[in-house]
């Protein structure tokens, strides 16, 4: 079975402050006489369609375009998100498309149902996977989780903050270590404890939590038997 693959289109993408939509419609229309050349059995299109999770309207009626000259030419046609995509953007509209050959990949809820296309030598199955973070796909495999962990302090945890809220309103086990040079530095406690299940608080003089450093916090939790799947962490690189 013969696919041609497409990925990294960015439609939408300025460079310099200048638009490169019309260089990508020209872009778009070569490969489209590339096709009308190969006459694969299937087109994929392998993430970062869009250049921003929100692509101005230009890119999005641009790719609408492109998506209806593949339509047209009869092969099926399977695109799924990347970094630089909405998964949620990507998939709208995807159970509707797919009567017509065009088949979007759903956003990631844990299982991944395959297309079959069948040829002369038998089926061949494509499973639309997006891109998706470790902290995307934890919550769905329950039995094999393994907590994440932010190391950090000062005016680092509040770059860490929404990190660590984030992981923890997905649904994902996560632990903090926060240092500071003293008590009177400390910011961001209440928030942290409740939005992590285990909080160590350390200071460098021992005026308020545990007396140390961050690195010295996690090493004990290690040695006291903890795993982690991640380890996020802010700071100087003699700490990382």
């Amino acid at each position: 079975m013969k696919f041609a693959h497409l990925s990294d289109l960015h439609l939408g993408k300025r460079l310099c402050e200048q638009s490169l939509l019309e260089d990508q419609r020209e872009v778009l229309r070569r490969i489209l006489a590339i096709l009308d050349e190969e006459r694969p059995d299937g087109v994929l299109i392998a993430g970062d369609v869009y250049d921003k999770p929100v692509p101005p309207a230009e890119a999005v009626q641009l790719f609408d375009e492109f998506l209806v000259q593949l339509a047209r030419r009869g092969a099926p046609v399977f695109v799924i998100s990347g970094n630089h995509d909405s998964a949620e953007r990507i998939a709208f509209g995807g159970r509707l498309m797919s009567a017509g050959g065009v088949y979007m990949a759903p956003v990631y809820d844990g299982r991944v149902e395959p297309v079959t296309l069948t040829d002369a030598f038998g089926p061949v199955d494509i499973y639309l996977l997006p891109f998706i973070k470790p902290a995307g796909v934890r919550r769905f495999f329950p039995d094999r989780e393994k907590p994440a962990i932010f190391v950090g302090g000062g005016i680092g945890c509040a770059i860490a903050f929404p990190v660590t809220k984030k992981l923890h309103d997905l649904g994902c086990e996560v632990h903090a270590i926060v240092g500071f040079r003293n008590k009177d530095l400390v910011i961001l406690e209440d928030e942290f404890k409740k939005n992590s299940s285990k909080l160590v608080l350390m200071t460098d003089d021992g005026s308020y939590g545990k007396h140390g450093l961050v690195t010295d916090g996690l090493k004990e939790l290690i040695e006291s038997g903890e795993q982690y799947d991640e380890v996020i962490t802010i700071g100087p690189l003699i700490m990382m």
